[in-house]
């Protein structure tokens, strides 16, 4: 059955061999801009008894808090020092300034013992990202953490909450795939190349057996 199928490819090697460059070359080109249009589409049956809940509360309680802030001083000092507490209030302003915060609460404007670690080197600020007109919640959450994942000058910022850990999966999954394109699509090519070589050298054989010299042309039959 397999020799059935494989005699036309055989004797169409090279036409065969074109093609299949062809469109792999056509897909290369399309599926190039297939990463940036990659969406997740959660991690859980939307269903389940699970998620209906976690949409109740959702209506109810529309400003959860989805967005953590790690904040770190860059020299080592606390964040209660004048210098890292100002620098904290521009952070603030700052997120504040971004669209669709709010509900946003720190260690700075509520001085709540939790928000802050035991040895003062290090604050929480969260906060609630949600959708503003027509900007989806997670287009607002990718904004801000763009705007906020490289920290400032003083301040070393970790995004976290569920929106942090939603970017940093789509962003792996993205560099993964990118990552093992890039591998199978030149195997791929060769081995189609290998693929077709024998039919290729019993349509196209040399005039000598040896390696073909200089001026050389092979004697092809299709």
């Amino acid at each position: 059955m397999l020799s059935h199928h494989a005699r036309p490819v055989t004797r169409h090697a090279r036409q065969v061999l074109i093609a299949a460059v062809v469109v792999l070359i056509v897909f290369v080109f399309l599926g190039a801009h297939v990463f940036a249009r990659l969406e997740s589409q959660g991690f859980s049956d939307p269903n389940s008894g699970s998620s209906r809940a976690a949409s109740v509360l959702n209506s109810k309680f529309p400003e959860q808090l989805n967005l953590v802030l790690l904040v770190t001083d860059r020299d080592g000092e606390t964040v209660d020092a004048p210098r890292v507490a100002g620098a904290g209030r521009d952070l603030l302003q700052r997120l504040s300034q971004q669209p669709g915060v709010s509900a946003l609460a720190s260690w700075l404007t509520t001085k709540t013992p939790e928000l802050r670690s035991h040895d003062g080197l290090q604050a929480l600020v969260v906060a609630h990202v949600g959708a503003t007109g027509a900007t989806t919640a997670d287009d607002n959450a990718q904004t801000v953490i763009s705007a906020l994942s490289g920290g400032t000058t003083t301040l070393q910022v970790a995004v976290g909450g569920s929106i942090g850990i939603t970017h940093d999966i789509e962003t792996q999954v993205g560099q993964d795939l990118a990552h093992a394109e890039s591998i199978a699509v030149p195997i791929t090519f060769i081995l189609l190349l290998v693929a077709f070589a024998s039919g290729w050298r019993r349509r196209c054989p040399w005039p000598s057996a040896s390696w073909p010299s200089l001026g050389a042309s092979p004697n092809c039959s299709w």
